[in-house]
């Protein structure tokens, strides 16, 4: 404990280091899978990846989970400590979703009608929830994916034609782009 005392002044700062580390290697996590994935990665499939780093699928993301939810149940009776970095990495994460459905809106692989901010919103809540879901043993971590998956496949379900759209795009992204928004750099 001294040696702890020694790098953290209070538990505060302690709590929001871990949580800056669990983000951290979720990152990593997530960076990993989105390697394995065949180039250019669609944007459908940069989503899917975070999506399953979200889920709760191994030991480690059960472990990470638990902890996120732990710290966000304290968050609850803490305001100090939910200003912190409970909130800038949802809504980190949430602007890069935002970003990457945008992108997909540029090259035709998702409806412009379609609002890319709450569509991002919505998917991470879903994962969020789908995620506490796992955890308590209601649903499996396939069928939570199963779930986000049909998801996917709706929100990325070809628009009637229209002067936004463009028939014949795969809604390709340059892997550069994908890569700088999973690292939390807008790519371009």
């Amino acid at each position: 404990m001294n040696q702890m005392q020694y790098y953290f002044e209070t538990k505060d700062q302690l709590l929001h280091a871990a949580l800056e580390r669990l983000e951290q290697q979720s990152r990593e996590r997530w960076a990993a899978r989105l390697d394995e994935l065949p180039q250019p990665v669609t944007a459908a499939a940069f989503i899917e990846a975070f999506l399953a780093e979200v889920l709760p699928t191994d030991e480690v993301g059960r472990a990470s989970r638990v902890a996120w939810t732990s710290y966000g149940v304290l968050a609850m009776t803490d305001s100090e400590l939910a200003a912190q970095p409970f909130v800038v990495g949802p809504d980190r994460l949430e602007a890069q979703l935002t970003h990457v459905l945008e992108r997909a809106q540029e090259v035709g692989a998702l409806d412009p009608q379609r609002d890319a901010a709450v569509e991002a919103a919505l998917m991470l809540s879903v994962a969020h929830g789908l995620a506490a879901s796992v955890l308590v043993g209601r649903r499996s971590s396939d069928a939570a994916m199963d779930i986000l998956r049909a998801h996917l496949v709706r929100l990325f379900a070809p628009a009637a034609p229209g002067p936004k759209t463009a028939a014949g795009r795969a809604g390709k992204i340059q892997p550069v782009a994908m890569a700088a928004v999973a690292s939390g750099r807008r790519g371009e």
